[in-house]
């Protein structure tokens, strides 16, 4: 369902090893599910936010502007919790700026924050599903739903948050966790230890609304959440 594609990104030299090291070593473990699309949105919404329109393209993925001689029309998202994305759409795009600014705001602002462009591409892009770059998500398939923009921004919030090339997922601690558990939530999170994270907030989330727990992925919701505190969802969660 996520598909982590490194089609059209612009990544450093440190970035790039990283990526070639970390994605060759999936993980060995047991599937909690088949997938979690569908199994958070229910319990998050949107805080809401204000769409203004703007003209510059800077921080926009215009090589996946692939309809109308590589064009987009510049939103910005003014999120009432105080941050902001611009989401530039392509001509063609497979989304338009509403439903983007709507599903992603579920995204709580701890994670949200670090997402600070979003491009939606022209429909067709070949290869392409949804990448992130550290500050930057691009999505190329139409209606995908709110997981996926969380799982996007969980990956942002992974290379962003502690800068200088300090991925979470990245760290030692991370790696000890997957290793003490006996599964991990589904085969996408089987990728590497990168989607693998990723996925664990996804699922986190949904767990924290029902204050709930799963023992054969205690050791990753707990490294999870000492990265994503529940009390940071609140805002976004619905009464239960």
């Amino acid at each position: 369902m996520f598909k982590f594609d490194t089609h059209n990104l612009l990544m450093s030299l440190a970035l790039a090893s990283l990526l070639a090291t970390t994605f060759a070593q999936e993980i060995d473990k047991a599937t909690w599910a088949d997938g979690l699309g569908g199994g958070t949105s229910p319990y998050y919404t949107n805080t809401g936010y204000d769409l203004t329109q703007e003209g510059d393209t800077n921080g926009c993925d215009m090589n996946t502007c692939t309809a109308g001689g590589q064009t987009a029309t510049v939103y910005r998202a003014a999120y009432y919790d105080g941050s902001a994305v611009k989401i530039c759409v392509c001509e063609g795009a497979a989304m338009d700026q509403n439903y983007v600014a709507t599903n992603f705001g579920v995204v709580p602002q701890m994670i949200r924050q670090y997402t600070q462009f979003i491009t939606i591409a022209s429909q067709g892009l070949a290869g392409c599903g949804a990448y992130s770059t550290g500050a930057s998500s691009t999505y190329c398939l139409p209606n995908m739903e709110t997981e996926v923009f969380i799982h996007e921004s969980a990956h942002n919030f992974d290379i962003s948050k502690f800068g200088d090339g300090q991925w979470i997922s990245g760290w030692p601690d991370w790696q000890d966790a997957i290793d003490k558990d006996g599964c991990v939530p589904d085969g996408y999170a089987q990728t590497n230890k990168v989607e693998d994270f990723a996925q664990v907030v996804v699922l986190w989330m949904a767990l924290a609304a029902q204050n709930s727990w799963i023992d054969c992925m205690a050791n990753q919701l707990t490294f999870v959440e000492s990265q994503v505190p529940r009390d940071s969802l609140l805002a976004n969660m619905k009464p239960q």
